[in-house]
């Protein structure tokens, strides 16, 4: 099946290529379900810059939120996250080029 180029998948990989994105994603991951500012504290971005990639990993539905109670909890969409960082691991693996 040929794929036609398409800007939402530029930007849908731009997303979580970039290293701040990849890193709140990593974040949540490793911490499960976590409120903005443990994120903001664990990573240790200002607050608008953090709200900013919030909102474009939001957007591409690499993570999600839910209220729960009086927090907001950012939570990583496991099922499309999981498997690209798997496929990226063996693709650097196989094609790594002893940087």
């Amino acid at each position: 099946m040929p794929v036609k180029y398409n800007g939402e998948y530029c930007h849908f990989l731009g997303v979580i290529s970039d290293k701040d994105n990849f890193a709140i994603a990593v974040s949540i991951l490793e911490n499960g379900p976590i409120n903005f500012s443990d994120l903001r504290d664990e990573l240790g971005f200002r607050r608008n810059f953090l709200a900013g990639h919030l909102k474009k990993l939001i957007s591409c539905s690499y993570i999600f939120s839910k209220k729960v109670g009086r927090e907001k909890l950012y939570y990583l969409n496991t099922s499309t996250v999981l498997p690209l960082i798997k496929i990226i691991k063996k693709h650097i693996r196989k094609h790594r080029t002893g940087r």
